[in-house]
């Protein structure tokens, strides 16, 4: 009889742990279908038809396809959030640096041009470059201000800094009143709030560390601190912490210290 037990016992066993392995490789399969189907499209269509079907036809998303070169033989197409960017920039230092191009700047010895690489070494002026390569890391590009080049015939595309949306000025601080210091505060613009800390700290030390947090604000974090004076375990403690956070949008300071003690965030 005991034998028995344990022999169902070594059945019911190996049949949780067929389950388990089953339910792995289904997990690694799903996982690398939908990896295949974030990839980018070598055609350029495609790649808008798409953005413009996530975004739900959105109006303020901006596509356009155009040709470059005398024989139009080179199809690109470009996309950004009209209110998010700078339009200059999209316009003089994006488009119009890339379709004044003319066929003696497109061709070698051989015959052969790497398009892609040609833009965006020799032909994009813009001060940040970036590349992405899945539809995900296009829309968090196109959703935070940034302008993304498509190319015929790639699936990898390029990413322009262009942000430029309109923000408050940095005003007299209403909640604090200083005497004797700077009256500037703080805005809701974060690179604005970290140009003034590097104003007041002119250090190499003073790092500033990024992250997004909420599922769907994707609202940027900046971690600062100086180097060599912060205490590390306290540092790693924090990053930690914010590494847990499982929310759907921080909207204030206040939600990050929410999260440390609320039940449905996994921070204790």
């Amino acid at each position: 009889m005991r034998i028995k037990k344990l022999s169902e016992l070594t059945n019911k066993s190996k049949q949780r742990k067929e389950k388990a392995d089953e339910s792995k490789d289904s997990e690694k399969t799903s996982a690398s279908s939908t990896q295949e189907e974030q990839k980018l499209s070598e055609r350029v269509g495609d790649n808008l038809s798409r953005m413009k079907k996530a975004l739900g036809q959105s109006t303020d998303l901006v596509v356009r396809e155009f040709r470059i070169s005398i024989e139009e033989k080179f199809t690109l197409g470009v996309a950004y959030i009209d209110g998010l960017v700078n339009k200059d920039e999209v316009e003089h230092y994006a488009l119009d640096s890339i379709m004044h191009y003319h066929d003696e700047h497109l061709t070698h010895d051989d015959g052969i041009v790497n398009m892609y690489e040609l833009i965006k070494s020799y032909s994009l002026s813009a001060g940040e470059i970036m590349e992405a390569k899945t539809l995900d890391d296009v829309l968090l590009h196109v959703l935070s201000g940034d302008t993304v080049l498509f190319i015929e015939g790639y699936q990898t595309c390029i990413v322009a800094s262009t942000r430029g949306w309109r923000d408050r000025a940095v005003s007299e601080p209403q909640s604090q009143t200083v005497v004797r210091g700077p009256r500037d505060s703080f805005t809701e613009t974060l690179r604005t709030n970290t140009a003034l800390i590097r104003r007041r700290i002119k250090s190499p030390q003073l790092w500033i560390e990024s992250q997004q947090i909420g599922e769907f604000t994707k609202t940027d974090i900046a971690l600062v601190y100086i180097d060599g004076i912060a205490d590390e375990q306290i540092i790693q403690e924090v990053k930690k912490r914010l590494s847990k956070i499982d929310i759907d949008g921080i909207l204030e300071s206040g939600y990050c210290v929410l999260c440390y003690s609320v039940k449905y965030c996994p921070i204790v």
